[in-house]
Protein backbone atom coordinates (compact mmCIF):
# COMPACT_ATOMS: atom_id res chain seq x y z
CA UNK A 1 0.00 0.00 0.00
CA UNK A 2 1.38 3.37 -1.00
CA UNK A 3 0.97 6.35 1.29
CA UNK A 4 0.90 9.88 -0.03
CA UNK A 5 0.52 11.84 3.20
CA UNK A 6 1.78 15.41 3.01
CA UNK A 7 3.73 17.17 5.71
CA UNK A 8 2.04 20.51 6.39
CA UNK A 9 5.19 22.46 7.19
CA UNK A 10 7.53 21.03 4.57
CA UNK A 11 5.08 21.58 1.74
CA UNK A 12 4.23 25.14 2.65
CA UNK A 13 0.58 24.56 3.61
CA UNK A 14 -0.95 27.70 5.11
CA UNK A 15 -4.31 26.56 6.45
CA UNK A 16 -7.39 24.49 5.72
CA UNK A 17 -9.15 24.32 2.37
CA UNK A 18 -12.53 26.04 2.60
CA UNK A 19 -13.99 23.55 0.14
CA UNK A 20 -12.93 20.11 1.34
CA UNK A 21 -11.03 20.62 4.59
CA UNK A 22 -7.72 19.36 3.23
CA UNK A 23 -4.48 21.26 3.78
CA UNK A 24 -4.51 24.46 1.75
CA UNK A 25 -1.46 25.86 0.02
CA UNK A 26 -2.70 29.40 -0.54
CA UNK A 27 -5.52 31.61 -1.73
CA UNK A 28 -6.91 30.67 -5.13
CA UNK A 29 -9.65 32.67 -6.85
CA UNK A 30 -10.25 34.54 -3.61
CA UNK A 31 -10.50 31.54 -1.28
CA UNK A 32 -8.03 29.59 0.86
CA UNK A 33 -7.97 26.20 -0.88
CA UNK A 34 -5.92 23.12 -1.68
CA UNK A 35 -4.29 22.38 -5.03
CA UNK A 36 -6.90 19.74 -5.86
CA UNK A 37 -9.90 22.04 -5.43
CA UNK A 38 -8.04 24.86 -7.14
CA UNK A 39 -7.35 22.68 -10.19
CA UNK A 40 -10.90 21.31 -10.19
CA UNK A 41 -12.46 24.78 -10.14
CA UNK A 42 -10.11 26.13 -12.82
CA UNK A 43 -10.81 23.24 -15.19
CA UNK A 44 -14.57 23.36 -14.58
CA UNK A 45 -14.68 27.08 -15.38
CA UNK A 46 -12.22 26.93 -18.28
CA UNK A 47 -14.10 24.15 -20.04
CA UNK A 48 -17.54 25.33 -18.86
CA UNK A 49 -18.24 21.82 -17.58
CA UNK A 50 -21.78 20.98 -16.49
CA UNK A 51 -22.33 18.42 -13.71
CA UNK A 52 -25.47 16.83 -12.29
CA UNK A 53 -25.97 15.62 -8.72
CA UNK A 54 -27.82 12.34 -8.13
CA UNK A 55 -28.70 13.32 -4.56
CA UNK A 56 -30.44 16.64 -5.07
CA UNK A 57 -27.36 18.68 -4.19
CA UNK A 58 -26.81 17.41 -0.66
CA UNK A 59 -23.54 15.49 -1.00
CA UNK A 60 -20.83 15.76 1.62
CA UNK A 61 -17.74 17.48 0.26
CA UNK A 62 -14.83 16.52 2.47
CA UNK A 63 -11.23 15.52 1.96
CA UNK A 64 -12.09 11.85 1.54
CA UNK A 65 -15.30 12.33 -0.48
CA UNK A 66 -14.69 15.44 -2.55
CA UNK A 67 -14.47 13.56 -5.86
CA UNK A 68 -17.68 11.57 -5.31
CA UNK A 69 -19.91 14.34 -6.68
CA UNK A 70 -18.45 17.03 -8.88
CA UNK A 71 -21.72 18.94 -9.09
CA UNK A 72 -21.79 19.52 -5.33
CA UNK A 73 -18.06 20.18 -5.27
CA UNK A 74 -18.43 22.94 -7.84
CA UNK A 75 -21.41 24.40 -5.97
CA UNK A 76 -19.40 24.44 -2.75
CA UNK A 77 -16.47 26.11 -4.51
CA UNK A 78 -18.81 28.90 -5.50
CA UNK A 79 -20.59 28.94 -2.14
CA UNK A 80 -17.38 29.56 -0.21
CA UNK A 81 -16.53 32.43 -2.54
CA UNK A 82 -14.43 31.16 -5.42
CA UNK A 83 -14.72 33.74 -8.18
CA UNK A 84 -15.37 32.40 -11.69
CA UNK A 85 -14.31 35.70 -13.21
CA UNK A 86 -10.87 35.30 -11.62
CA UNK A 87 -10.13 32.30 -13.82
CA UNK A 88 -8.11 33.68 -16.70
CA UNK A 89 -8.93 31.72 -19.85
CA UNK A 90 -6.24 32.59 -22.36
CA UNK A 91 -7.41 33.98 -25.67
CA UNK A 92 -5.48 31.23 -27.43
CA UNK A 93 -7.33 28.61 -25.41
CA UNK A 94 -10.66 30.18 -26.35
CA UNK A 95 -9.71 30.08 -30.01
CA UNK A 96 -8.69 26.45 -29.78
CA UNK A 97 -11.65 25.25 -27.78
CA UNK A 98 -14.27 27.69 -29.08
CA UNK A 99 -16.04 27.33 -25.76
CA UNK A 100 -19.79 27.21 -25.88
CA UNK A 101 -19.98 26.26 -29.55
CA UNK A 102 -21.56 22.85 -29.76
CA UNK A 103 -20.42 22.42 -33.34
CA UNK A 104 -16.76 22.66 -32.38
CA UNK A 105 -16.72 20.90 -29.02
CA UNK A 106 -18.90 18.68 -26.94
CA UNK A 107 -18.84 18.14 -23.23
CA UNK A 108 -18.41 14.47 -22.48
CA UNK A 109 -21.42 13.15 -20.61
CA UNK A 110 -19.82 9.90 -19.58
CA UNK A 111 -17.59 9.16 -16.61
CA UNK A 112 -14.81 11.41 -17.87
CA UNK A 113 -16.87 14.65 -17.90
CA UNK A 114 -14.18 15.73 -20.33
CA UNK A 115 -14.14 17.99 -23.35
CA UNK A 116 -13.97 16.15 -26.68
CA UNK A 117 -12.95 18.09 -29.74
CA UNK A 118 -14.68 17.14 -32.94
CA UNK A 119 -12.25 15.38 -35.31
CA UNK A 120 -13.24 17.87 -37.99
CA UNK A 121 -11.72 20.70 -35.98
CA UNK A 122 -8.19 19.36 -36.11
CA UNK A 123 -5.64 21.11 -38.28
CA UNK A 124 -3.00 18.43 -37.81
CA UNK A 125 -2.85 14.63 -37.95
CA UNK A 126 -6.26 13.36 -36.82
CA UNK A 127 -6.21 11.04 -33.84
CA UNK A 128 -9.68 9.49 -33.61
CA UNK A 129 -11.18 8.34 -30.34
CA UNK A 130 -10.16 4.81 -29.53
CA UNK A 131 -11.67 3.64 -26.26
CA UNK A 132 -12.92 0.10 -26.79
CA UNK A 133 -10.05 -1.18 -24.70
CA UNK A 134 -8.49 1.85 -23.08
CA UNK A 135 -10.98 3.21 -20.62
CA UNK A 136 -14.73 2.98 -20.29
CA UNK A 137 -15.14 6.69 -20.91
CA UNK A 138 -13.78 9.04 -23.51
CA UNK A 139 -10.48 9.15 -21.70
CA UNK A 140 -8.18 8.69 -24.68
CA UNK A 141 -7.23 10.97 -27.52
CA UNK A 142 -9.20 13.72 -25.75
CA UNK A 143 -6.68 16.50 -25.42
CA UNK A 144 -8.13 19.93 -24.66
CA UNK A 145 -6.06 21.33 -27.50
CA UNK A 146 -6.06 20.91 -31.23
CA UNK A 147 -3.82 18.45 -32.94
CA UNK A 148 -1.92 21.37 -34.45
CA UNK A 149 -0.21 21.78 -31.08
CA UNK A 150 1.63 18.52 -31.75
CA UNK A 151 3.90 20.11 -34.31
CA UNK A 152 7.07 19.97 -32.23
CA UNK A 153 8.39 17.93 -29.31
CA UNK A 154 8.89 21.26 -27.57
CA UNK A 155 5.10 21.51 -27.32
CA UNK A 156 5.55 19.69 -24.04
CA UNK A 157 5.91 23.25 -22.72
CA UNK A 158 2.80 24.53 -24.47
CA UNK A 159 1.04 27.15 -22.34
CA UNK A 160 -2.28 25.91 -23.67
CA UNK A 161 -2.02 22.62 -21.81
CA UNK A 162 -3.38 23.05 -18.30
CA UNK A 163 -2.22 19.93 -16.48
CA UNK A 164 1.28 18.49 -16.76
CA UNK A 165 -0.21 15.23 -18.02
CA UNK A 166 -1.86 17.17 -20.86
CA UNK A 167 1.58 18.23 -21.99
CA UNK A 168 2.99 14.72 -21.70
CA UNK A 169 0.13 13.30 -23.75
CA UNK A 170 0.64 15.98 -26.40
CA UNK A 171 4.26 14.91 -26.58
CA UNK A 172 3.26 11.24 -26.81
CA UNK A 173 1.00 11.84 -29.80
CA UNK A 174 3.69 13.89 -31.50
CA UNK A 175 6.22 11.11 -30.98
CA UNK A 176 3.73 8.49 -32.07
CA UNK A 177 3.24 10.30 -35.36
CA UNK A 178 7.01 10.54 -35.87
CA UNK A 179 7.28 6.85 -35.07
CA UNK A 180 4.77 6.11 -37.82
CA UNK A 181 6.92 7.94 -40.33
CA UNK A 182 10.08 6.15 -39.24
CA UNK A 183 8.44 2.75 -39.71
CA UNK A 184 7.29 3.44 -43.25
CA UNK A 185 8.85 0.86 -45.57
CA UNK A 186 7.52 1.91 -48.97
CA UNK A 187 6.95 5.11 -50.90
CA UNK A 188 3.22 4.37 -50.85
CA UNK A 189 3.18 4.29 -47.05
CA UNK A 190 5.09 7.56 -46.80
CA UNK A 191 2.84 9.31 -49.33
CA UNK A 192 -0.27 7.96 -47.63
CA UNK A 193 0.88 9.22 -44.25
CA UNK A 194 1.78 12.65 -45.61
CA UNK A 195 -1.48 12.98 -47.52
CA UNK A 196 -3.47 12.08 -44.42
CA UNK A 197 -1.59 14.54 -42.24
CA UNK A 198 -3.93 17.40 -42.99
CA UNK A 199 -7.04 15.35 -43.56
CA UNK A 200 -10.14 16.22 -41.59
CA UNK A 201 -12.22 13.22 -42.56
CA UNK A 202 -12.27 11.04 -39.48
CA UNK A 203 -13.84 8.13 -41.34
CA UNK A 204 -10.65 7.71 -43.34
CA UNK A 205 -9.12 6.22 -40.22
CA UNK A 206 -10.19 3.00 -38.54
CA UNK A 207 -9.62 2.21 -34.91
CA UNK A 208 -7.48 -0.72 -35.97
CA UNK A 209 -4.87 1.10 -38.01
CA UNK A 210 -4.49 4.60 -36.67
CA UNK A 211 -1.73 3.71 -34.24
CA UNK A 212 0.79 1.88 -36.38
CA UNK A 213 2.20 1.49 -39.88
CA UNK A 214 1.68 -1.09 -41.19
CA UNK A 215 -1.59 -1.65 -39.38
CA UNK A 216 -2.92 -4.85 -37.90
CA UNK A 217 -6.70 -5.12 -38.07
CA UNK A 218 -6.88 -8.28 -36.00
CA UNK A 219 -4.78 -10.87 -34.23
CA UNK A 220 -5.40 -13.27 -37.07
CA UNK A 221 -3.74 -10.86 -39.46
CA UNK A 222 -0.55 -10.39 -37.47
CA UNK A 223 2.83 -11.81 -38.34
CA UNK A 224 5.31 -13.16 -35.86
CA UNK A 225 8.08 -10.74 -35.03
CA UNK A 226 11.61 -11.58 -36.08
CA UNK A 227 14.85 -10.51 -34.46
CA UNK A 228 15.15 -7.95 -37.25
CA UNK A 229 11.78 -6.49 -36.26
CA UNK A 230 12.88 -6.22 -32.67
CA UNK A 231 16.14 -4.49 -33.60
CA UNK A 232 14.32 -2.04 -35.87
CA UNK A 233 11.78 -1.15 -33.20
CA UNK A 234 14.44 -0.84 -30.54
CA UNK A 235 16.39 1.70 -32.58
CA UNK A 236 13.36 3.91 -33.13
CA UNK A 237 12.11 3.61 -29.55
CA UNK A 238 15.55 4.39 -28.12
CA UNK A 239 15.71 7.61 -30.11
CA UNK A 240 12.23 8.59 -28.89
CA UNK A 241 13.18 7.73 -25.31
CA UNK A 242 16.21 10.04 -25.39
CA UNK A 243 14.06 12.82 -26.82
CA UNK A 244 11.44 12.29 -24.13
CA UNK A 245 13.71 12.25 -21.08
CA UNK A 246 15.44 15.38 -22.36
CA UNK A 247 12.14 17.21 -21.88
CA UNK A 248 12.04 16.42 -18.16
CA UNK A 249 13.25 19.24 -15.93
CA UNK A 250 14.35 16.85 -13.18
CA UNK A 251 16.42 14.89 -15.65
CA UNK A 252 18.17 18.07 -16.77
CA UNK A 253 19.03 18.80 -13.15
CA UNK A 254 21.15 15.65 -13.10
CA UNK A 255 23.70 17.26 -15.44
CA UNK A 256 26.25 17.44 -12.63
CA UNK A 257 26.13 13.66 -12.24
CA UNK A 258 26.31 12.18 -15.78
CA UNK A 259 26.89 8.65 -14.49
CA UNK A 260 23.69 8.81 -12.47
CA UNK A 261 21.83 9.81 -15.62
CA UNK A 262 23.39 6.85 -17.39
CA UNK A 263 22.36 4.45 -14.62
CA UNK A 264 18.78 5.69 -14.76
CA UNK A 265 18.67 5.36 -18.54
CA UNK A 266 20.10 1.84 -18.52
CA UNK A 267 17.44 0.77 -16.07
CA UNK A 268 14.68 2.67 -17.85
CA UNK A 269 15.37 1.74 -21.49
CA UNK A 270 13.85 -1.79 -21.47
CA UNK A 271 10.96 -0.56 -19.32
CA UNK A 272 10.21 2.25 -21.76
CA UNK A 273 10.30 -0.22 -24.65
CA UNK A 274 8.06 -2.77 -22.95
CA UNK A 275 5.51 -0.23 -21.74
CA UNK A 276 5.28 1.21 -25.26
CA UNK A 277 4.53 -2.29 -26.56
CA UNK A 278 1.73 -2.55 -23.99
CA UNK A 279 0.35 0.90 -24.84
CA UNK A 280 0.52 0.22 -28.58
CA UNK A 281 -1.30 -3.10 -28.09
CA UNK A 282 -4.06 -1.36 -26.15
CA UNK A 283 -4.37 1.32 -28.81
CA UNK A 284 -4.81 -1.41 -31.42
CA UNK A 285 -7.47 -3.12 -29.28
CA UNK A 286 -5.30 -6.19 -28.83
CA UNK A 287 -5.56 -8.12 -25.59
CA UNK A 288 -4.51 -11.43 -27.12
CA UNK A 289 -0.89 -10.73 -27.98
CA UNK A 290 1.81 -8.12 -27.54
CA UNK A 291 2.15 -5.95 -30.64
CA UNK A 292 5.24 -4.14 -31.86
CA UNK A 293 4.75 -0.65 -33.33
CA UNK A 294 6.11 -1.75 -36.72
CA UNK A 295 3.29 -4.22 -37.38
CA UNK A 296 4.74 -7.44 -35.97
CA UNK A 297 3.67 -9.36 -32.88
CA UNK A 298 5.42 -11.35 -30.18
CA UNK A 299 3.44 -14.55 -30.62
CA UNK A 300 4.33 -18.13 -29.85
CA UNK A 301 5.12 -20.09 -33.03
CA UNK A 302 3.68 -23.34 -31.68
CA UNK A 303 1.56 -25.09 -34.25
CA UNK A 304 3.11 -23.26 -37.20
CA UNK A 305 4.69 -25.30 -39.96
CA UNK A 306 7.46 -22.90 -40.85
CA UNK A 307 10.78 -23.70 -39.25
CA UNK A 308 11.96 -20.21 -40.04
CA UNK A 309 9.15 -18.25 -38.40
CA UNK A 310 11.70 -16.28 -36.43
CA UNK A 311 14.42 -16.49 -39.05
CA UNK A 312 17.04 -13.78 -39.15
CA UNK A 313 18.76 -12.06 -42.01
CA UNK A 314 22.22 -10.73 -42.59
CA UNK A 315 24.62 -11.17 -39.68
CA UNK A 316 22.04 -12.62 -37.33
CA UNK A 317 22.56 -16.24 -36.37
CA UNK A 318 19.33 -18.03 -37.27
CA UNK A 319 19.47 -20.45 -34.34
CA UNK A 320 20.28 -17.74 -31.80
CA UNK A 321 17.59 -15.45 -33.18
CA UNK A 322 15.05 -18.27 -33.22
CA UNK A 323 15.69 -19.24 -29.61
CA UNK A 324 15.68 -15.63 -28.43
CA UNK A 325 12.37 -14.88 -30.13
CA UNK A 326 10.82 -18.05 -28.75
CA UNK A 327 11.82 -17.02 -25.24
CA UNK A 328 10.56 -13.47 -25.78
CA UNK A 329 7.26 -14.78 -27.12
CA UNK A 330 6.83 -16.93 -24.03
CA UNK A 331 7.48 -13.89 -21.84
CA UNK A 332 5.06 -11.87 -23.96
CA UNK A 333 2.29 -14.36 -23.18
CA UNK A 334 2.89 -13.75 -19.48
CA UNK A 335 2.88 -10.00 -20.03
CA UNK A 336 -0.47 -10.26 -21.78
CA UNK A 337 -1.94 -12.16 -18.82
CA UNK A 338 -0.37 -10.16 -16.01
CA UNK A 339 -0.24 -6.66 -17.49
CA UNK A 340 -2.15 -6.14 -20.73
CA UNK A 341 -5.44 -7.81 -19.78
CA UNK A 342 -5.63 -6.30 -16.25
CA UNK A 343 -4.93 -2.80 -17.58
CA UNK A 344 -7.57 -3.16 -20.27
CA UNK A 345 -10.05 -4.59 -17.77
CA UNK A 346 -9.52 -1.63 -15.43
CA UNK A 347 -10.03 0.93 -18.19
CA UNK A 348 -6.54 2.40 -18.00
CA UNK A 349 -6.08 5.85 -19.52
CA UNK A 350 -3.20 7.58 -21.25
CA UNK A 351 -2.63 9.71 -18.17
CA UNK A 352 -2.22 6.67 -15.95
CA UNK A 353 0.22 5.08 -18.39
CA UNK A 354 2.19 8.32 -18.64
CA UNK A 355 2.40 8.36 -14.84
CA UNK A 356 3.56 4.74 -14.88
CA UNK A 357 6.22 5.61 -17.46
CA UNK A 358 7.49 8.43 -15.23
CA UNK A 359 7.59 6.17 -12.18
CA UNK A 360 9.51 3.53 -14.13
CA UNK A 361 12.13 6.21 -14.78
CA UNK A 362 12.15 7.74 -11.30
CA UNK A 363 12.91 4.46 -9.56
CA UNK A 364 14.58 5.00 -6.19
CA UNK A 365 15.81 1.39 -6.27
CA UNK A 366 18.33 2.29 -8.98
CA UNK A 367 21.69 2.75 -7.21
CA UNK A 368 23.02 6.29 -7.69
CA UNK A 369 26.32 7.81 -6.62
CA UNK A 370 25.08 11.23 -5.62
CA UNK A 371 22.82 11.93 -2.67
CA UNK A 372 21.53 14.95 -4.56
CA UNK A 373 20.59 12.76 -7.53
CA UNK A 374 18.74 10.34 -5.27
CA UNK A 375 16.83 13.26 -3.77
CA UNK A 376 15.85 14.54 -7.22
CA UNK A 377 14.61 11.08 -8.21
CA UNK A 378 12.63 10.66 -5.00
CA UNK A 379 10.95 14.06 -5.29
CA UNK A 380 10.17 13.52 -8.97
CA UNK A 381 8.44 10.23 -8.13
CA UNK A 382 6.49 11.86 -5.31
CA UNK A 383 5.37 14.66 -7.60
CA UNK A 384 4.25 12.14 -10.22
CA UNK A 385 2.12 10.27 -7.68
CA UNK A 386 0.62 13.51 -6.38
CA UNK A 387 -0.21 14.82 -9.84
CA UNK A 388 -1.72 11.47 -10.79
CA UNK A 389 -3.98 11.63 -7.73
CA UNK A 390 -5.07 15.15 -8.70
CA UNK A 391 -5.76 14.05 -12.26
CA UNK A 392 -7.83 11.07 -11.13
CA UNK A 393 -9.81 13.24 -8.74
CA UNK A 394 -10.77 15.42 -11.67
CA UNK A 395 -11.65 12.63 -14.08
CA UNK A 396 -12.66 9.55 -12.08
CA UNK A 397 -16.42 9.15 -11.70
CA UNK A 398 -17.73 7.98 -8.36
CA UNK A 399 -14.40 8.20 -6.54
CA UNK A 400 -12.21 5.13 -6.30
CA UNK A 401 -9.06 7.17 -6.86
CA UNK A 402 -6.94 5.25 -4.38
CA UNK A 403 -8.12 1.94 -5.83
CA UNK A 404 -7.11 2.99 -9.34
CA UNK A 405 -3.75 4.17 -8.08
CA UNK A 406 -3.12 0.94 -6.19
CA UNK A 407 -4.02 -1.09 -9.29
CA UNK A 408 -1.65 0.96 -11.40
CA UNK A 409 1.19 0.84 -8.89
CA UNK A 410 0.83 -2.92 -8.65
CA UNK A 411 2.02 -3.04 -12.26
CA UNK A 412 5.30 -1.34 -11.39
CA UNK A 413 7.21 -4.35 -10.00
CA UNK A 414 5.68 -6.65 -12.61
CA UNK A 415 6.86 -4.45 -15.48
CA UNK A 416 10.30 -4.05 -13.89
CA UNK A 417 10.68 -7.83 -13.64
CA UNK A 418 9.56 -8.47 -17.20
CA UNK A 419 11.75 -5.64 -18.52
CA UNK A 420 14.82 -7.15 -16.83
CA UNK A 421 14.07 -10.55 -18.39
CA UNK A 422 13.43 -8.88 -21.73
CA UNK A 423 16.77 -7.08 -21.65
CA UNK A 424 18.62 -10.25 -20.66
CA UNK A 425 17.17 -12.24 -23.55
CA UNK A 426 17.81 -9.47 -26.07
CA UNK A 427 21.52 -9.46 -25.23
CA UNK A 428 21.81 -12.74 -27.14
CA UNK A 429 20.60 -11.05 -30.36
CA UNK A 430 23.75 -9.92 -32.11
CA UNK A 431 22.62 -6.62 -33.61
CA UNK A 432 20.18 -5.59 -30.91
CA UNK A 433 22.64 -2.97 -29.63
CA UNK A 434 23.65 -1.72 -33.06
CA UNK A 435 22.23 1.70 -33.94
CA UNK A 436 23.63 3.23 -37.13
CA UNK A 437 23.92 7.03 -36.84
CA UNK A 438 23.02 6.88 -33.14
CA UNK A 439 25.56 4.35 -31.91
CA UNK A 440 26.54 6.60 -29.01
CA UNK A 441 23.05 6.00 -27.58
CA UNK A 442 23.44 2.23 -27.82
CA UNK A 443 26.91 2.39 -26.30
CA UNK A 444 25.61 4.47 -23.42
CA UNK A 445 22.89 1.93 -22.64
CA UNK A 446 25.10 -1.13 -23.08
CA UNK A 447 26.41 -2.14 -19.67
Amino acid sequence: MHSFSIDLHSHGAVGICAVCGDRADGHHYGVLSCRGCNAFFRRAVTFNLQFHCRRDGHCDISKNARCACRACRLLKCQAVGMDRSAVQVRREMKNVLDLGNAQNAEVATNSADFLLLSPTQSDGPPFPTNSQVLGSGKTLDLLPVRARLLGSPSSVSSPLAIHSFDRFIECYFRQRYRRQKMFCQTAEQILSLISNEGSTAANEYSSANFAAIPSMPSVGGTRAATADDLCQVRRVETLLMFEWVDLLEEFKRLEMEPMDKTRLLRSFAPRFLLLDFVLHSLECHSVDCLLLPNGAALINPSGRNSNDQFGCRGEFGADIGHRAMERLSAEAEEIVREVLVPLAHNGVTFSELIALRLLLLWDSAVPLESVASAQIVRMAAERTRKELAEWLELHSAGGGVQGKMDTLFAMFPILCTFAAKFAHICRSITNFHVMPQWQFMADLLDE
